[in-house]
C-alpha cells in the first residue's frame, strides 16, 4: 500500500469509530422525553387565593420602591429619593390597615 491510501484508510477508520461512538449518544427523540404538553401542571383554581404574601419590612419595601422608580431617568437622584420615601411610607401604611 502507498502512504496516501494508508492515510485514507486511517481517516475512514477514525470517522467510522467516531460515528459509532456518537451514535450511542443519540436520543430517542421527542417521544421519549416529556414535552410541555404532556408535563403540564394544573394551575390553581384561583391564583389570587393561592398567593399569600408575608408582610414587608422597611428594607423590602425600600427595595421594591427603588426598583419601581429606578428606571425613570427624568428624575434627579434627590427627586427619586423623595418619591421612594413617599412610596415606602405609603407601602408601610397600607400594610398596617
Amino acid at each position: 500500500m502507498t502512504t496516501s491510501s494508508t492515510i485514507c484508510h486511517s481517516i475512514r477508520a477514525v470517522a467510522v469509530a467516531a460515528t459509532l461512538a456518537l451514535a450511542g449518544c443519540q436520543t430517542a427523540g421527542p417521544d421519549v422525553t416529556p414535552t410541555a404538553q404532556t408535563a403540564q401542571v394544573a394551575p390553581p383554581a384561583d391564583p389570587a387565593a393561592a398567593r399569600v404574601e408575608a408582610p414587608l419590612d422597611v428594607h423590602q419595601a425600600s427595595a421594591r420602591c427603588w426598583m419601581k422608580y429606578d428606571s425613570n431617568s427624568r428624575m434627579t437622584l434627590d427627586q427619586k429619593a423623595k418619591t421612594v420615601d413617599a412610596c415606602i411610607d405609603e407601602t408601610m401604611r397600607a400594610q398596617r390597615r
